[in-house]
């Protein structure tokens, strides 16, 4: 959950990750909108940002088949103290 952001390969990782699994298993991932994450002060150049149709293209592209996409939003207190809006995909779930 939330480790999306961090894959230097995502590509790479996602043919990695459908060449082990097995024809009755999912993926799941789960990350923030790419319009959230902009407005974080703590992202700046350290995330990769991901909207649901970069993901879903990316996934699409090898050989994975998406069932299910779940987006949601609520609201969370930033490190500001504010509440903010935050939008995110439950999970995009994948399978062989």
């Amino acid at each position: 959950m939330n480790t999306f952001y961090f894959w230097n390969k995502p590509k790479e990782f996602l043919i990695e990750i459908a060449r082990v699994l097995k024809v009755v298993a999912s993926l799941t991932l789960t990350f923030e909108n790419e319009g959230f994450m902009k407005k974080s002060p703590f992202v700046k150049n350290k995330f990769n940002l991901y909207t649901t149709s970069k993901v879903t293209d990316l996934i699409k592209h090898i050989l994975l088949n998406i069932f299910e996409v779940i987006s949601k939003q609520e609201q969370v207190k930033s490190k500001s103290g504010d509440l903010v809006t935050g939008k995110y995909n439950v999970n995009i779930r994948s399978f062989k």
